[in-house]
């Protein structure tokens, strides 16, 4: 009896096979032929006027060397007017000519034409270096919100006071 109800099942199951096989294949039969069927080249007849060609080269080839011989012409008038305007803003210069006296080197000459010593410059520059080198503010300070268990737990973000200028704040 056992071996009735097991010989049974596998029968069902095999049927069940088979039909499930047959319809993919049948559904796949019906997609490849309207795949097939959508193509043009099987749809549509192409006539004779449509092979013609209908680009008049001879007609295309000229217009592209007149475009070509204007654009040199215009591309020579911008080069010749920069070339002009370029040497007349070199003559009509207000700078003053630089010195060429052996006695004056270039820090003096600064110092003379904008009034600024580069000596203090140097030493601020050091005192800023050795200030952001020798401090004990952080690099960053990290702003991104995160999920606590705890509600009320909030993050700082805070800067630490004199940190303005060195620390950056991290999104």
């Amino acid at each position: 009896m056992a071996e009735d109800h097991q010989s049974k099942d596998l029968k069902e199951k095999k049927e069940k096979q088979v039909l499930f096989w047959s319809l993919v294949v049948f559904f796949m039969a019906v997609i490849i032929f309207l795949w097939l069927a959508s193509f043009s080249p099987f749809t549509k007849t192409i006539s004779e006027e449509e092979t013609k060609n209908t680009i008049d080269w001879q007609n295309f080839s000229e217009k592209l060397r007149t475009k070509w011989s204007n654009f040199r012409d215009d591309w020579q008038e911008v080069k010749d007017k920069a070339e002009k305007e370029g040497k007349e803003i070199f003559v009509e210069s207000t700078s003053t000519p630089l010195n060429n006296n052996s006695s004056s080197s270039p820090e003096t000459s600064l110092n003379n034409d904008t009034g600024v010593n580069l000596e203090q410059l140097k030493e601020e520059i050091e005192n800023l270096n050795n200030k952001l080198k020798n401090s004990n503010c952080p690099e960053w300070v990290n702003c991104m919100p995160t999920l606590s268990d705890n509600p009320h737990e909030n993050k700082e973000c805070v800067i630490p006071p004199g940190c303005e200028d060195i620390t950056q704040i991290a999104y």
